[in-house]
């Protein structure tokens, strides 16, 4: 092992170290002293004078001495040219110890009182092998003490002559042992505070990646919700102005690509969210806020979604559904419920997919199933992985050429079992060559379902919104006039307001369409506040939002406002005229 150099930081510790114990060492040295004290009184011949001195010295000087070099080594005022006199001091202080120590056994060693004699020697064992503990980290220190004490006791030893020479000259060969446990034990402490300094390095290296990371992914998720806005304004332009589009007009060409077209911005339109869930998630910005729904209609809702989707595919989705009240957050698990339902749609093949529900004991479950070719077994552990997308032959492709699916980012079940876990909801999959199934449990039910409780029902017919009058509040003109252009085609009045005051419109709109995040210095919740307050409390108001937050979210609970989020597509906005103008 290479040599241990004492530099200025080593030398710290181990004065730090060192005056970490002064009360043990000041009670050791006392109680000792004042057991020598005793047995040299019982002496004859030792001087009083000398021994009163000694008294004086070992029980009040040298204590006073100890507590003196520890008060001032600790005071962080004294600099290091002082501090570094403080072991020449320390140095100073245990010679003159093990000198007295030892002149008092040279004199007071009483052979002739078998008693006192053990005592005695009891006393130079102790004491010699306690310095080792405290004086070891100072080698130098503890060889200035324990030479002259050791040295006095073994010379009074040899000059008793007979088998004393013997016990004399174990006292040196003890010596010797002690020298050699003190520079161990000094290599010993290097060492530890060597590792101790190397893990404090890996510790603070460890800070500062872990900082860097942690910068890195608040800047990826700030990044993201910077960007979402400008990045999820044209899609969702896009998506409001295809389907303005009639294809009656087009060659089977045009209309493939339209088709295409509408399949691609709907694909970005899922990576945008999926991306965004995973940032939220990694963040801990979301929260569960669970409410007490019916699950029937909840699940209804999700289906009447997707069933456009679903019919692209050739899909047909079934369901048998519980009609009891949950506790559930309905925002999580409407996003859990509806990436199961579109991973069958995507994977199944065209297959029949079946939402159904069972209760048992106060719990509910739900499980979404699929008729497709089914997840092999060495796949189904690693499904939830985030960004995996499994590609086999046999056994769920995640490629169906002919449809032209696309792949996306793997997400989408990772997404499932991260809320789901938020959540204390097991997720359990099934899956062969006759099909895949998904089960969610436990839910907790409320009540049984009440025979008088309306069950929502989905409309499909665009002429229910002839006649309404839609006020749109956009401050991105092309976003605006793409969902006015929709608006139209649905049958709808539109009005395009603008993130000022509003005044200029005459008639009540029936609903307002506001843009979540105006211009800058514009309040959004405050501007359609100021508008419910001219035309009235009973004005619906519809909030679209490019950012998906707990704080936004929050925002909108604590209205009676419906938030949709960017990009909107354009049967999710149906569905939500529906039901707010056909609510029964």
């Amino acid at each position: 092992m290479a040599k241990l150099k004492l530099s200025e930081d080593t030398a710290h510790e181990h004065i730090a170290l060192f005056t970490k114990a002064p009360r043990m060492i000041y009670l050791g040295h006392i109680a000792s002293a004042a057991v020598l004290i005793y047995l040299a009184s019982a002496a004859a011949h030792v001087p009083g004078w000398f021994l009163v001195s000694w008294s004086l010295v070992e029980l009040i000087l040298t204590p006073f001495a100890m507590g003196w070099l520890a008060h001032s080594y600790n005071d962080d005022t004294t600099s290091w040219t002082v501090k570094s006199r403080w072991i020449a001091w320390l140095d100073g202080l245990f010679l003159f110890i093990g000198l007295s120590w030892g002149a008092l056994l040279l004199i007071s060693l009483n052979p002739d009182n078998p008693a006192h004699f053990s005592m005695q020697m009891a006393i130079v064992a102790g004491a010699s092998a306690a310095a080792v503990k405290s004086l070891g980290l100072f080698p130098r220190t503890f060889a200035l003490y324990a030479i002259p004490f050791l040295g006095l006791v073994s010379a009074r030893l040899f000059l008793l002559g007979g088998d004393y020479i013997l016990l004399g000259g174990l006292v040196v060969i003890f010596l010797v042992m002690l020298l050699g446990l003190s520079n161990d034990a000094l290599i010993s402490i290097k060492q530890y505070i060597a590792i101790k300094h190397q893990n404090l390095e890996l510790a603070d290296k460890y800070r500062i990646e872990a900082k860097r990371a942690d910068y890195a992914n608040r800047e990826k998720t700030r990044l993201l919700a910077a960007a979402s806005h400008d990045l999820r304004q044209p899609v969702h332009a896009i998506g409001l102005l295809l389907a303005t589009l009639s294809t009656d007009k087009y060659s089977d060409q045009d209309c493939k690509t339209v088709t295409n077209i509408r399949q691609s911005i709907d694909t970005l339109s899922k990576l945008f969210n999926s991306v965004l869930d995973v940032s939220l998630l990694d963040a801990g910005k979301i929260s569960v806020n669970p409410d007490d729904f019916l699950i029937h209609d909840f699940v209804t809702g999700i289906v009447s979604d997707l069933q456009p989707l679903a019919q692209i595919t050739g899909a047909t989705i079934t369901t048998d559904v519980d009609e009891s009240r949950v506790h559930c957050d309905p925002v999580l698990l409407r996003r859990i419920i509806q990436n199961l339902i579109a991973n069958s749609i995507t994977h199944g093949n065209g297959a029949r997919i079946s939402i159904t529900t069972s209760v048992e004991a106060q719990k509910l479950s739900i499980c979404v199933s699929d008729a497709g070719p089914g997840i092999s077994k060495e796949n189904q552990a690693r499904v939830f992985d985030e960004f995996l997308q499994i590609d086999q032959n046999r056994f769920h492709p995640l490629v169906n050429e002919d449809n032209n699916q696309q792949k996306g980012l793997g997400l989408g079940l990772a997404i499932v079992k991260r809320l789901s876990t938020l959540m204390n909801i097991n997720v359990h999959l099934q899956s062969d060559r006759s099909g895949t199934s998904f089960m969610l449990e436990p839910i907790d039910i409320i009540d049984s379902p009440q025979e008088n409780e309306p069950v929502t029902t989905n409309a499909t017919s665009t002429l229910l919104f002839d006649g309404q009058h839609v006020l749109i509040i956009d401050d991105d003109q092309q976003s605006g006039e793409a969902l006015s252009h929709l608006l139209h085609k649905w049958g709808c009045q539109t009005s395009l307001g603008n993130s000022k005051d509003n005044q200029d419109i005459d008639s009540k709109p029936d609903l307002v369409i506001c843009d979540y995040e105006l211009e800058s210095g514009i309040n959004s919740l405050e501007l359609v506040s100021q508008i419910q307050s001219r035309f009235g409390s009973d004005l619906k108001i519809i909030m679209v939002s490019a950012g998906r937050s707990p704080a936004v979210q929050q925002q909108i609970d604590n209205t009676d406002y419906l938030l949709l989020a960017k990009p909107v597509q354009p049967v999710q906005l149906r569905t939500a005229l529906l039901n707010l103008f056909i609510p029964g």
